[in-house]
């Protein structure tokens, strides 16, 4: 997965965007993602990357770029 096609299931999953994803966006108060969201993220990312992933590992994700940190995706749009 890259930062594009996660950025993509952040739109999907409910991420309010009037302007770049970029990586210091704050999932719940910038991107605006709902618990519903978060919960949808999760699944897409568990279906994307074909494993299951941990609600833990996730604790401590707050930002776009923490979300990239967690699951090993470089933050940029290559």
């Amino acid at each position: 997965m890259n930062y594009q096609e996660l950025t993509a299931i952040l739109v999907k999953c409910g991420a309010s965007c009037e302007g770049n994803l970029c990586p210091a966006a704050r999932l719940l108060e910038d991107l605006r993602l709902t618990s519903f969201g978060m919960m949808l993220l999760l699944m897409e990312l568990e279906n994307k990357l074909n494993q299951p992933l941990s609600p833990m590992d996730f604790a401590s994700v707050k930002t776009v770029a923490d979300l990239c940190r967690v699951l090993g995706v470089a933050c940029t749009m290559e």
